[in-house]
Order: structure tokens, then C-alpha cells, then sequence
């Protein structure tokens, strides 16, 4: 039975980037370019007509609003999976809270972005390397106090809002009071985003000392 190849648009304002993408990526045999944009504007023109499943995106000279930009494009097209390939990191977190599943920085190696592509591919998210280590430095330094902490670890741990108020004894609208200010301090929108922001900052084992 014949592979279905994954279909990646390319979007940069900078001919080179674009052939050396193109190049890097042409001997893939699992993957297809089906398009190369140089603009926002022509990169939405482009999925207008052209069957995606993948774009690579550059954020600088592409075009103004770059974060409202993927928001659009995840409203538009929520197929589509949007992978950041940019020298800029410090707008990772906005980013990639707009919808981008990947975020890889234009230093770093190449198989990043082979790596990003079957990672969101089979439903995962990435970050390289150093858009990782950007991400934890953030995330470290919003100041939490230390029964949001406890209650942040419980969340990530499994338990609900009414386990929690059973587990510190106390009630469930403080438990409530808790989350609604660690959502505002972590600019998460929901509780699985705060579990997500709470194992970037801590680590997987939940580590909060």
C-alpha cells in the first residue's frame, strides 16, 4: 500500500531559506513541497488552492501581527499544522498559545524541522531546543506563591478542583479563588494549559521545591 506523503508549505521572505529548505527537504521520501510562500498574504493565497498538512513558517519581513496571524490561520485552516522556523524566540509562548504545534530557531540544526514535522504530524508538539530552554526560563520566572504551587502540583498530578479542596482541606471556591489566579499570572486559558506551563516550569516529576 502506497505511503500518503505529508504536504509542507514553505514560507519565508528570503530566497536562500527557501532553497535551502527545499533542498534539505526534497530528499524526504515520506514528505511533499507543495508550495513556497514569501509573504503572510501569499502564504493565505496559497491555502486557498493548495492541500496542506504542514507549513513552515518564518516570522520576520512576512508580514505585520505575526501572533494574530496564526491565530487566523489555526481559525481558518485547524488542519493545518503551523511549525515557527525563526531566528526570534522571545515570541515562542504567544505563539505557540496562538496554535503553533511547533517552534524551531533558524541556528539551531536543520533535522529540527524533520523532527517538528513527524512530531506534529503523528499529533505531538515540539520545541527545539532552545525554544525549550526559553520557554522553562519564562515559565521560572513568574512568582507563585506556595499554596498556588501546592495546588498547581495536585492539578498536574490528576485530581480535580473538589479533590483538591479535599486534599488541603479547605473549600472549593478557594480552590477555584487559586486557579483563577494562576491562570491569570501564567496567561494559561484553561487547566490543562496550567498543567502544561506547571511541567515546563517544574519538570515532569512535578518538582516544585
Amino acid at each position: 500500500m502506497r505511503q500518503t506523503l505529508m504536504r509542507v508549505i514553505l514560507a519565508d521572505d528570503h530566497p536562500i531559506v527557501l532553497e535551502g529548505l527545499q533542498n534539505r527537504l526534497a530528499n524526504v521520501p515520506t514528505l511533499t513541497i507543495v508550495g513556497q510562500a514569501r509573504s503572510f498574504a501569499d502564504l493565505e493565497q496559497q491555502l486557498r488552492t493548495i492541500a496542506a498538512d504542514v507549513v513552515i513558517l518564518d516570522l520576520v519581513g512576512m508580514g505585520p501581527a505575526p501572533i494574530a496571524f496564526v491565530s487566523r490561520l489555526q481559525r481558518t485552516y485547524p488542519d493545518v499544522r503551523v511549525i515557527v522556523f525563526s531566528s526570534r524566540v522571545d515570541l515562542a509562548p504567544e505563539l505557540l498559545e496562538a496554535g503553533a504545534r511547533g517552534y524551531v530557531t533558524k541556528e539551531e540544526l536543520w533535522h529540527d524541522v524533520l523532527d517538528a514535522i513527524r512530531t506534529v504530524m503523528a499529533g505531538g508538539s515540539f520545541h527545539s531546543i532552545q525554544v525549550q530552554a526559553y520557554l522553562d526560563q519564562t515559565a521560572r520566572t513568574i512568582s507563585l506563591t506556595t499554596q498556588e504551587r501546592v495546588v498547581l502540583k495536585l492539578l498536574a498530578q490528576g485530581l480535580s478542583p473538589a479533590e483538591i479542596a479535599g486534599e488541603l482541606t479547605i473549600g472549593i471556591k478557594s480552590v477555584h479563588n487559586y486557579l483563577w489566579n494562576l491562570r491569570t499570572k501564567t496567561a494559561c486559558a484553561n487547566q490543562v494549559q496550567l498543567v502544561d506551563w506547571y511541567r515546563r516550569a517544574y519538570g515532569d516529576r512535578g518538582e516544585v521545591g
